[in-house]
């Protein structure tokens, strides 16, 4: 053991030589060990404990550590108990009933997916994001967006059946708690599908931005002068917050563009018809943009997994996805009860 006054031997076999986990490095150590693996890329991560820790731990040592630890964090997560669509069902409260319903009792969930490169190619990971309307802080700042005080993280490298089953027990804890669900969506169609399957009663929101990007497209092709084109976007814009849905869609017959092309965003509109009442929403106090999962694979994801040159195996990517999301999430304190479970039961 190195201290200020010089090296202090320890027998191996006294009980602060015990490894744990079979890592020959202190829990402490670990702990500050894992936050640069989940915070840096491994190379940058060795090189950042080198230089303010002085650990002798190779970087090699960091990817064990990562995995053995993200390992017992998913496997922590799937020995939580199976969610019942019945009781999503029963627990969520009424549509029409939002109104009573105060800000602290509304919960958003939101989620999306992000390419990352694998041995196999380039493969999506997906990413869910929980939380609570209360906890929304707007800006001081005029025309610039507030911000999120705290999230529960869901991530996962493989199909989106799988992640459905991991990111539903989060979903199901605020169900039990008489949560108002409020998906906000791009309208991928899995979702809307499992979402009418399992919570029939939950608010399912289009997110604007994807109307009107389809707008836009149409748009771009049918308007050729930019200034009538924002003009006429500003209009179609005006009348989906007001939920004039008709008015907009009459407009796009309007333009002189081919029929395939009006026709498919048409389809498009009135096929999400049910989920673009956003005049209601915003009256109700409701977010109505996806933004908040946008930013999340960018401050979650992509800063830590996709940096140039970085290749995955997907155990790897998972490893690291469940440590990230642990820390984003706040719920370091898991990890911490995998590290040394004993003395940290004791101390809490």
């Amino acid at each position: 053991m190195i201290t200020r006054f010089g090296v202090i031997s320890i027998a191996q076999k006294h009980r602060y030589s015990q490894s744990s986990n079979s890592f020959s490095v202190s829990p402490l150590l670990q702990d500050q060990l894992l936050f640069l693996s989940q915070q840096l890329p491994y190379t940058q991560a060795h090189e950042t404990a080198v230089r303010l820790l002085g650990p002798t731990v190779s970087r090699s040592t960091l990817c064990r550590m990562t995995n053995h630890y993200g390992d017992a964090l998913s496997t922590q997560s799937e020995q939580a108990p199976n969610v019942s669509a019945v009781t999503a069902v029963s627990a969520v409260v009424a549509l029409g009933a939002l109104s009573k319903v105060g800000s602290q009792d509304v919960i958003y969930a939101l989620a999306d997916g992000l390419m990352l490169l694998f041995d196999e190619g380039y493969k999506e990971t997906k990413l869910g994001r929980t939380f609570s309307a209360n906890d929304l802080i707007n800006s001081t700042v005029e025309n610039r967006a507030g911000q999120i005080r705290r999230s529960n993280y869901v991530g996962h490298v493989g199909t989106w059946s799988e992640f459905w089953t991991k990111w539903q027990a989060d979903l199901q804890a605020r169900v039990d708690e008489g949560k108002q669900l409020v998906f906000i969506s791009d309208g991928v169609v899995w979702l809307h599908q499992q979402l009418q399957q399992s919570y029939p009663r939950s608010i399912q929101i289009l997110d604007l931005y994807h109307a009107m990007e389809h707008l836009g497209a149409l748009a771009q092709v049918g308007i050729s002068c930019p200034k009538a084109r924002k003009i006429w976007l500003d209009v179609q814009h005006n009348l989906l917050l007001g939920s004039e849905l008709d008015q907009v869609l009459s407009h796009i017959g309007s333009l002189a563009i081919e029929a395939d092309c009006s026709r498919k965003v048409c389809a498009y509109l009135e096929k999400n018809r049910h989920r673009m009442d956003y005049k209601s929403y915003l009256d109700r106090g409701l977010c109505i943009g996806s933004g908040a999962i946008e930013s999340a694979n960018k401050a979650v994801v992509q800063s830590r997994m996709k940096r140039s040159g970085q290749r995955w195996s997907k155990s790897g990517a998972q490893h690291v996805l469940d440590l990230r999301t642990c820390w984003m999430s706040g719920e370091w304190g898991r990890l911490l009860g995998l590290i040394e479970p004993l003395n940290y039961a004791m101390a809490a």
